[in-house]
């Protein structure tokens, strides 16, 4: 079975000390070390841009199944067509506590390149252990919606809305969000949200996903954006 030593990289050495929303991720004065030291320079040099994906899988875990949290750290480069793609990619594990899972996350991306002075690029479903993580640790980051989820709660709204007439729509959503037009998909879910009859609750949570900034939260990108 899996256990916390076998899963988890080192404790982090830092710890954070009110970063408000929206304030600068460069202010060395909002992060210090424990022991009250500066804190050293990434070891693999200050990168200006760092990708990080997050999300979270089931394990079975000593007792049973357990959310593990899983992510990696990445660049951004060119390949051979000249695209734009992960490089550099670096993978994590963490079965514990979500707090620790979040510093623990955040010194690993420092290592890799974030630093104190680079732009974090964050990739997730939204989940409220996402926001948190970004809020704290990342609050002058881009957080964008990766394009698997997104679809998958289109998906969830079009058949509680429209039943087997769920397909027609779904596709019409998804070409605005592929073209970044999420004002038509935010529009289109409430649409569905009108249209939808009985389990309204469910609609109106999957249709809040995509609104700003009541969704994942400001600053919520979408793939088809970068």
């Amino acid at each position: 079975p899996l256990s916390r030593s076998r899963c988890a990289p080192p404790s982090p050495l830092f710890a954070v000390e009110s970063i408000l929303p929206g304030a600068s991720h460069s202010h060395v004065s909002s992060l210090r070390m424990v022991k009250g030291e500066e804190p050293p320079l990434p070891r693999d040099g200050q990168k200006e841009e760092v990708g990080i994906s997050l999300d979270g899988m089931m394990v079975w875990v000593e007792d049973g199944w357990h959310e593990v949290k899983v992510g990696s750290c990445f660049t951004f480069g060119p390949n051979r067509q000249g695209e734009g793609e992960a490089k550099e990619v670096g993978y994590w594990a963490w079965y514990g506590e979500v707090e620790e899972c979040r510093q623990t996350m955040w010194w690993y991306a420092h290592h890799r390149g974030l630093g104190l002075e680079g732009k974090a690029v964050v990739i997730g479903d939204g989940a409220s252990w996402i926001d948190g993580f970004v809020a704290t640790y990342c609050p002058g980051g881009v957080r964008i919606a990766d394009w698997y989820h997104a679809v998958e709660r289109l998906w969830a709204l079009g058949k509680e809305a429209y039943g087997e007439e769920a397909e027609q729509w779904v596709e019409e959503m998804k070409r605005h969000l592929w073209e970044g037009r999420v004002e038509e998909v935010v529009i289109g879910c409430e649409t569905a949200l009108a249209a939808g009859e009985g389990r309204r609750e469910e609609i109106a949570r999957t249709a809040n996903y995509f609104r700003f900034p009541d969704g994942p939260g400001t600053n919520m990108g979408l793939l088809s954006t970068r």
